[in-house]
């Protein structure tokens, strides 16, 4: 999401996670479906393939915490 402060990327993957948590997922024959996801925002002197690296490390972030949320680097919950 280029040109988008970290925030506003982050509200915008809650958006998606409502989205997936209120889906009628029973439609498909399938009871329940969650999801986990990790934010970075660009950094000074840092390449994409950091930025890559710190967006996985908010996304384990976001599983070891309880899975089905979204975790900005350096942020919490």
């Amino acid at each position: 999401m280029p040109a988008t402060e970290l925030d506003a990327a982050k509200k915008a993957v809650e958006r998606i996670l409502e989205n997936v948590r209120n889906y009628n997922w029973q439609e498909l024959g399938i009871e329940k479906v969650t999801m986990s996801a990790g934010v970075a925002g660009t950094v000074p002197n840092k390449s994409v393939t950091e930025l890559i690296e710190m967006a996985d490390k908010a996304l384990y972030q976001a599983k070891r915490s309880g899975k089905d949320r979204c975790v900005a680097y350096g942020g919490e919950g």
